[in-house]
Parts: C-alpha cells; structure tokens; sequence
C-alpha cells in the first residue's frame, strides 16, 4: 500500500520489495516447512566452510594478486575487501554468519569432522573481514564471536589467544601497513560526522510523517530538505544513509519497523521461554539456537552502520535463515513436549451415562 500509493514508480519499486523483503520472508517459511535435521544443518556447515574459504581466497586475492580474478570481482581492490558481493557490509556478515555455524559444528559436531581444518577456515575468514576494513563488520565479528564464546568457552578462549598472538606477530612483520591503516580506520572521525548529518534528516523525516514515511525507496528524494549542520558538523549534501531502521523509518513509517522485527521479538521471547527444553551439549539445541542468535546479532549490527535493506537481497536473507533455523529448534521443543504428555496421561476413555464411574 505504501508504493502504491507514494512512490512515483509503483511498478518498478514493488519489484526490488520483492526481490529485498518478501523473498528473505519466504526464504524463512521454506526452511520452516523442511525443517532440517541435524543431517541437512551438518551439511550447510560444509557448504558453509566451503563458502568462507571461497571468499575469503577471493579477498586475498584481490590484494596480493588482482590479476588473477575477474574485473567485476575488483570494484574494491587495494581498499576494500569485498570478495564476489561488491561492498563490505553483506561480505563480513556472510563470513561472521557461515564462519559461526562452522565454529560450533567444529567444536560440537558428532561423528568424523576434520576439525583443524575447519578451524583453519574460520580463522581465515576473520583475517578476511580484518581486510574488509569496516568497523561496523568489525564490531559486528565481535558481538558474533561473543556469542559463540558464551556456547564454547573454552576452546574460544584459546582460540582467541592464539588468534591474538598471531594478530601480534603480523602487525609488527609483514602486515604492519595493513595494521597501521586499520588504526586510522578506527579514528576517522570524517565519516562519521558526514552521517550525522543524514541520520539527523532521516530523524526529522520520522518526525515530520512517523505513520505512513514518505515511500520505499524515496529517502534520497527527500532527506536534501530535511538537512543541517549538527553540532560542530558543518552542512553537507548528498551521501546516502547507513543505517537501515532510519532508512525504513523514513520511508515506511514507524509501524513498517514495528512489523519488520516482530518475528525476530517473538522468537527471542520464545527461545527463553523454551531454553531449558533445547538439548544440551550437541550440535542441535540450545548452542545452535545461541550461535544462529549471534550470526543474527552480527546483521542487526551491521545494519546500523549500512543500508542492508537496500544494498541487496543476500545480507537480510541470512537473518532470516538464522531466525528460521532458530524457529525450527523451538518447534521440536513444543513437540516433545506434547508427545511426553500425552506419554504419562493417556487419553482416558469417555464414560457412558449411567456407567458407574468405580
């Protein structure tokens, strides 16, 4: 209702709100539907080593050999590593996500696993979103990483501390220009500053139309009207908006983003509601459900310093398949529990009238 009615082209926007937000919803009711076993979530975590190895090759690449790797892969190169989807944001987020999964399938899998070499692969996926040189992916790592620390402490523990000592030995040898430009990255102030100023216009946009916004896909049409100086950041035009829930906001009213995360809200209330149900130490149950929250976690994050909404259709489509795997684990509690109740009370049989009950 929204494009139909505000957007200047319905047609054309009602096809990238496909393309952005009902194909992850979808994405999301299909794995629901299957839902996977621990066999099938086993084999995503292969797939999953598979795609952390891939680009993470990739983005190495891209600096120590660009030559090697086709010319729509290098949009980036010497700045950015963004492996094959084109900007830091939904690169990081793939890696923290599969590099997660991978983690804990390493750590709690059963069965034969080559575990250093999964291990290998998630710690050449860190150095990777080391490279992608975006703080928010950064941040974002951190918060996912946490997550997985809180199911596997400690072998996390000296993970960390290996990965530390060898972070150490490379900022001080061959990767110190790397190292110094990522000190720079952290005190830039410059960039911030120019998006307090387009964060302060979404603001005001919420403000000016909080139930209706003014249109998917119309921000930039309107936030030039809507800017100012803040503070002792001087009036800057143009430049896009990197945060995500302003950009809904803007665009689609505050109730958009009320509906957007409710079923994320109601899975979290459901999974601790139902903690104590999940299995514990394997690779199903309540550490799958913590290390999908985390790779969650790690997309709401980056999503306040980039526009996953509309930066493509990848980045979102894993939060979904997180909640989904999330949704899956909560339905096999609430269906052993009503096959362990109707184990101790049987159905007792209806009595005839005039049966005497004794």
């Amino acid at each position: 209702a929204n494009i139909l009615l505000l957007a200047d082209n319905p047609t054309r926007m009602l096809m990238a709100f496909y393309d952005r937000l009902v194909v992850p919803f979808l994405m999301f009711w299909l794995i629901r539907a299957l839902a996977p076993g621990q066999r099938d979530l086993q084999r995503l975590a292969i797939a999953g080593a598979i795609t952390v190895a891939v680009q993470a090759a990739i983005g190495v690449l891209s600096w120590v050999a660009p030559s090697a790797l086709p010319a729509q892969w290098l949009g980036r190169a010497g700045e950015r590593t963004v492996g094959t989807f084109g900007g830091p944001g939904p690169f990081t987020v793939t890696l923290v996500f599969f590099g997660l999964l991978v983690a804990h399938y390493a750590l709690a899998g059963t069965g034969r696993r080559p575990r250093p070499l999964l291990i290998a692969v998630v710690a050449a996926g860190l150095f990777a979103i080391f490279l992608s040189f975006q703080r928010g992916g950064w941040l974002g790592a951190l918060v996912g990483f946490t997550g997985l620390w809180l199911v596997h402490r400690r072998a996390t523990s000296k993970l960390a501390l290996g990965a530390m000592v060898v972070a150490l030995a490379l900022a001080i040898g061959p990767l110190a220009a790397e190292f110094e430009f990522a000190s720079e990255r952290l005190a830039d102030a410059d960039t911030v500053d120019s998006r307090l100023i387009t964060f302060d216009a979404a603001i005001q946009m919420v403000e000016d139309q909080p139930i209706t916004g003014f249109g998917y896909g119309q921000f930039e049409k309107f936030d030039e009207q809507f800017k100012r100086s803040v503070g002792d950041v001087a009036l800057e035009s143009g430049g896009s908006l990197h945060n995500s829930w302003l950009g809904l906001a803007a665009e689609n009213g505050i109730p958009a983003v009320l509906l957007y995360v409710l079923p994320a809200i109601v899975l979290f209330v459901r999974s601790v509601r139902l903690r104590f149900g999940l299995a514990r130490r394997t690779f199903l149950g309540a550490g799958l459900v913590v290390v999908m929250w985390a790779g969650v976690l790690d997309i709401l994050v980056v999503s306040n310093t980039m526009d996953m909404l509309h930066s493509g259709t990848w980045g979102t489509m894993l939060a979904w398949i997180g909640l989904a795997v999330i949704a899956v684990q909560l339905d096999q509690v609430r269906v052993r529990a009503r096959r362990t109740r109707s184990e101790i009370l049987p159905e007792l049989p209806s009595l005839r009238p005039g049966l005497n009950p004794r």
